[in-house]
């Protein structure tokens, strides 16, 4: 009897801690198109029912590219790795500005500067590229908005399918 209370304690405390437990709306409360690409974007308003530390994730879809122009944009230290890998670039995104809100009142706000080209190192990385671009801390019942003012980019990010998602931080 005592194991297995200690297995069922621990197996509790290690789902908890690794965010195992949670149904996918709990670990994703929002997942939308991005529209506009540039300039004042606000998300519809979302509940987070899990008292878990959100990002804010721009997520754009990778351009396949020749393996040469790839490796140009791979840091040095990873350019072994990626060598025979190197097969899609994520484009560039321009700075964001970014407010949470809970009730019409401010719960967290920031910025991030420009991104330039990423390499992705994996195929669901190429099919949706994350960058977080801030966070929150939400309580268990709430009700958000999230606002952001994009700066432009290098490019049209509309010909990289951009979506706006929040989801449970490492997830």
């Amino acid at each position: 009897m005592r194991v297995s209370v200690v297995a069922i304690w621990c197996g509790t405390a290690v789902c908890s801690f690794m965010a195992g437990c949670y149904s996918e709306v709990e670990l994703r409360p929002l997942d939308i198109p991005l529209s506009p690409t540039v300039g004042h974007v606000r998300s519809p308003e979302f509940e987070t029912v899990s008292p878990l530390r959100y990002d804010i994730v721009v997520g754009l879809q990778a351009k396949p590219t020749e393996e040469a122009t790839c490796m140009a944009v791979v840091p040095d230290f990873a350019k072994e790795v990626a060598r025979g890998r190197c097969k899609a670039l994520v484009p560039p995104l321009g700075a964001i500005d970014w407010v949470v809100t809970r009730s019409g009142k401010v719960v967290a706000e920031g910025s991030t500067p420009a991104f330039s080209w990423e390499w992705p190192r994996n195929d669901d990385e190429i099919a949706l590229y994350p960058r977080s671009v801030g966070g929150f801390y939400a309580e268990p019942g709430s009700r958000y908005v999230v606002e952001l003012n994009i700066h432009p980019s290098p490019l049209a990010l509309e010909q990289f399918h951009p979506r706006l998602q929040i989801r449970h931080f490492g997830k």
